[in-house]
């Protein structure tokens, strides 16, 4: 079934890499930057994807405003201790979401200079009928997310469709010539990034179409509510105007294998509710452009987050390693960060069953081998036992609370949850989830390793990281404020937050609180790391014996309680 078309290197080991043999869709590419004919055609994707991820235009407005950034904000994270008060219930931290609401339309003016004299607002229409939505897991961190799969119980497939997150080909993309198919390969950045926009929890109101989407999007102006960063760089170069994402998609896409799926020409059997009078929607015609939208919205978003790749501040020392492994975080988990859901890992299982909760409360993976056409062998999961997607080490000062319920609030919590054997003795619990003991040095050495494993950059808001204004909805009303880095205070101007109360703003710092860790620590680490290192060197104090692996299995009768 499989061709044999490259070898890779993995830590001195050779890797017989076979792709999948064609699933017969119209194009097929490798990957998502096969979509872009040059590297000029890149930077523009790239961009593209950045002006999309942060424009809160792209939400419906029931209950505030959301862009893709509205809950991946920090270090890709939902972090802040507002949004995470926002998001508690109970013990479980979820992401605030938007109002119950039934979608209308997309709301429009007239404006001369927008396509087709119709310029659509940053609102759509929509009738709101009940409370506000939390997410039933926490928000994990978009930053560093190419993995093999994507959300955490995988259901962001490595194939991306053009359609949703499921990777099942099927002719539903418009083109001149009728309804074709598209195949791009470890792509789950993309099946992830076309999941939310539409959802009726995280982003818009009910019944939402991407059709109704990708028009309001070709007639807004982007970045129209935001500052600084990528929102100026448009507006100096003309694209913030009525229609400038459709110049911004034919700079990314035109010219390379998806053209087919680009045209000013009217797409068939499909339409766009657009209310010009309040309350009342026209279904009006859209281009192949508008139609596709939800292919070059995956790609572009793909593009953009894979330059969000971290470069911790240390490497971890002989010693932080050796703690790393006997508290046997390597079963999982690279000590530079990665875990082994990363692309490219083969032969290494992205998924494992831990025990965070129980599984009426979360059942883990649901679909039976869900890897479709993924190349790598062991990323199975069976459904329904609690099957989880391990998550990588980066930046985990600035994301916490940790798991995907948020249950660990702290960088102690979540060690202690390993240490004690997991919350739950689930029947497929994974053998490496188990009772440790484990030094307070050795314990120490972790902590400070996966301290060090955080970019500097994330609060200086430099390179891939620096970012536009962005107003994040709150519970009450109010409004957390993260400035533009290029307009942030030092000595962090990429995690300048104010909280805005009918008008009067107040400052937001992100310490403060236990779920979190002040943005400072990400400038200091390495100075930490160094202390910890002059610790580490002195003798230890004497010690009752143990066993080699430093491991305590549970009696049968303790893991039956």
């Amino acid at each position: 079934m499989r061709k044999l078309t490259k070898t890779l290197t993995l830590a001195a080991t050779i890797v017989v890499v076979s792709p999948l043999a064609a699933l017969g869709a119209d194009v097929e590419l490798q990957n998502g930057w096969e979509a872009f004919k040059d590297a000029q055609a890149r930077a523009a994707g790239i961009r593209l994807g950045k002006a999309l991820f942060w424009d809160d235009q792209l939400g419906s407005g029931n209950g505030g405003q959301y862009a893709c950034a509205s809950c991946h904000y920090q270090a890709g994270a939902d972090s802040h201790p507002l949004r995470i008060a926002a998001g508690q219930q109970g013990a479980m931290f979820g992401s605030l979401g938007v109002t119950v609401a039934d979608f209308v339309g997309i709301s429009a003016v007239a404006d001369d200079q927008a396509p087709g004299g119709l310029c659509a607002t940053t609102c759509d229409d929509f009738v709101e009928t009940g409370a506000l939505h939390v997410t039933g897991r926490n928000a994990p961190p978009s930053v560093d997310s190419n993995s093999v799969h994507n959300f955490w119980d995988g259901r962001a497939n490595f194939i991306f469709n053009g359609l949703d997150p499921s990777g099942e080909v099927r002719p539903g993309l418009h083109t001149a010539a009728g309804m074709q198919s598209v195949l791009v390969r470890e792509s789950s950045q993309a099946s992830q990034a076309v999941g939310p926009p539409n959802s009726d929890v995280e982003m818009a109101a009910a019944g939402r179409l991407f059709s109704d989407l990708g028009w309001k999007v070709c007639h807004v102006i982007p970045l129209v509510n935001q500052t600084g960063d990528v929102a100026d760089e448009l507006a100096a170069e003309g694209y913030k105007v009525p229609g400038g994402y459709i110049k911004m998609l034919n700079d990314a896409f035109a010219g390379g294998p998806l053209d087919r799926f680009l045209g000013t020409e009217l797409a068939t059997g499909v339409s766009a509710r657009v209310c010009t009078t309040p309350g009342q929607p026209v279904d009006t015609p859209i281009t192949i452009t508008e139609a596709n939208f939800t292919l070059f919205f995956g790609l572009a978003i793909q593009a953009y987050e894979q330059t969000l790749s971290t470069a911790p501040a240390i490497t971890p020392t002989r010693a932080m390693t050796r703690a790393f492994k006997e508290l046997r975080c390597n079963k999982c988990h690279y000590d530079d960060g990665r875990s082994h859901a990363v692309v490219g890992d083969l032969g290494r299982r992205p998924f494992a069953v831990t025990g965070v909760r129980t599984l009426a409360e979360e059942p883990g993976v649901e679909v039976a081998d869900l890897n479709l056409a993924s190349p790598v062998p062991n990323d199975e999961a069976e459904p329904g036992v609690g099957f989880m997607k391990s998550s990588h080490l980066f930046n985990l000062p600035l994301t916490a609370p940790y798991f995907s319920d948020g249950s660990a609030a702290t960088l102690e919590e979540m060690l202690d949850f390993y240490l004690r054997g997991g919350n739950h003795d689930l029947p497929e619990k994974s053998s490496q989830v188990r009772v440790l003991d484990a030094s307070p040095r050795e314990q120490a050495l972790v902590i400070e390793l996966m301290k060090g494993l955080t970019d500097p950059r994330i609060a200086a808001g430099s390179g891939p990281f620096a970012h536009p204004s962005l107003d994040i909805p709150l519970a009450d009303g109010s409004t957390l404020k993260l400035v533009a880095s290029d307009a942030g205070e030092a000595p962090n101007p990429g995690l300048t937050y104010y909280h805005s109360v009918n008008g009067v703003e107040t400052p937001a710092p992100i310490g403060g609180t236990g779920a979190t860790v002040a943005a400072e620590e990400t400038l200091v680490v390495a100075e930490d790391v160094a202390v910890v290192a002059e610790a580490v060197a002195e003798p230890a104090a004497p010690r009752a014996r143990r066993t080699r692996n430093r491991v305590r299995r549970p009696s049968r009768e303790r893991r039956q309680r």
